[in-house]
């Protein structure tokens, strides 16, 4: 008796705890998304019809060949200033998003189904969890999970949440991605849901906001309320309603504690504040690397280790050796103007892709789209102040991101999405 593996229940399962995972575990992230390129792997091989997944791939050709160009120029780079060839190796774990990329949208364009968004809403209890941990960190710098002797960061009279990552970062940015992936579901799809999901999703909401806000993290929260007025303003319903979120904004800044207040007013201050200065210091290492291999770059990783070097011809006395903490600034230094543009081209494409599917006529893939052009435009303000790119955990998310715009935008295109699909099918 052999065994054949249901693919129609597994794959659903497996994609639901990698969901899951994306919200509070890399541990979680790096075992499921292994287990979800093995189920590609097999259905690929398994499968008798070969027709659909070669007009899948055929449809995404370009963001496909975006994609591997740009995956080729940055080993490109490394070879042309290879110094140890374990650096390529260590390249090969930076450029897998490629294959979970193609490994997802394949597994998305043929088991997904519009029940996935209410059955996913059962995994937000975590969220609110999470919240109550990020509370108890901020306010007596014990991270439970690492230990009761691990202090966290002090930030004034609080100390910098972390969540169950191990920095704040991290925690901001997965907070704020699933956040604005929730945020549109509140007015696209209020209809479809009853006042009680409505309110408990309004809850999480809620949670994530607050732990967005005690991670301390000034990018985050900038990048956070950018979009949300990009929000505000995309949305017609809300467009006359910008002036009041402002007045809002205002006043939550104005009630904050002092310390919250002091962060928000350091992002300015471009003389005194040691953060700043920190970042400016590595950009203009980085840039200066960049300046000196415009065309390909240093390769990445490469550009890190040749740091110091630059430091010592601006003048610049210890700065961190650390990636650029700015995705554009930092892929210049490792893969030169060529990668630069396209790693933008790539980011365009799937913004343009996320923005035809929310203009589409079913309402689910409507919000699924809203969700994640927003998660895109907040990931890509972030990355102006952090190599966000560089986080497995946030490139993660925009993967898999990618991955769901680009398998819908293929079911959208062949007429396999309905105009009206219930969220219970």
């Amino acid at each position: 008796m052999t065994f054949r593996p249901n693919f129609n229940q597994i794959v659903p399962f497996v994609m639901a705890l990698y969901f899951l995972a994306l919200m509070f575990t890399n541990a979680g992230i790096q075992i499921m998304s292994g287990l979800l390129v093995l189920l590609f792997l097999v259905h690929l091989f398994k499968q008798n019809n070969q027709a659909d997944g070669k007009a899948l791939m055929l449809f995404l050709k370009g963001p496909l060949v975006l994609a591997a160009l740009f995956t080729a120029s940055g080993f490109f780079s490394l070879l042309l200033n290879l110094e140890d060839w374990q650096d390529v190796f260590r390249a090969m774990s930076k450029y897998r998003w490629l294959l979970y990329y193609v490994s997802f949208t394949y597994l998305i364009y043929f088991f997904y189904k519009p029940r996935w968004v209410k059955k996913s809403h059962g995994f937000y209890f975590i969220i609110i969890l999470m919240t109550l941990l990020a509370l108890h960190q901020a306010y007596t710098g014990v991270d439970i999970i690492a230990g009761k002797d691990y202090r966290l960061v002090a930030s004034g009279d609080l100390f910098r949440s972390v969540g169950t990552f191990s920095i704040p970062l991290t925690f901001a940015y997965v907070y704020g991605m699933l956040f604005f992936g929730l945020l549109p579901q509140l007015f696209l799809l209020k209809s479809k849901f009853s006042y009680k999901r409505l309110g408990f999703l309004s809850l999480v909401g809620l949670a994530l906001l607050v732990g967005l806000i005690y991670s301390q993290t000034r990018g985050a929260w900038l990048a956070f309320v950018c979009t949300l007025f990009l929000f505000f303003l995309v949305h017609k319903p809300l467009r006359n309603y910008s002036l009041i979120l402002c007045i809002l904004l205002g006043g939550f800044y104005f009630l904050s504690p002092d310390h919250i207040q002091y962060r928000v007013n350091s992002m300015v201050n471009v003389s005194t504040d040691e953060s700043n200065l920190g970042r400016f210091a590595i950009w203009k290492g980085h840039y200066h690397l960049f300046q000196q291999k415009k065309s390909f770059g240093w390769g990445m990783g490469n550009n890190v280790n040749h740091l110091q070097e630059s430091y010592d011809q601006l003048g610049i006395v210890g700065a961190q050796i650390n990636h650029a903490h700015n995705n554009y600034i930092h892929i210049l230094s490792a893969q030169g103007l060529v990668g630069f543009v396209l790693y933008l081209f790539l980011n365009v494409t799937f913004l343009f892709m996320s923005w035809r599917l929310y203009k589409a006529s079913n309402p689910v893939v409507s919000c699924l789209g809203l969700s994640v052009f927003l998660i895109q435009v907040f990931f890509a303000l972030g990355g102006l102040t952090e190599a966000t790119f560089l986080d497995q955990e946030l490139n993660h998310q925009l993967v898999f991101c990618w991955a769901l715009v680009s398998a819908l935008s293929a079911k959208e295109s062949f007429g396999h999405l309905g105009k009206a699909t219930p969220l219970s099918t």
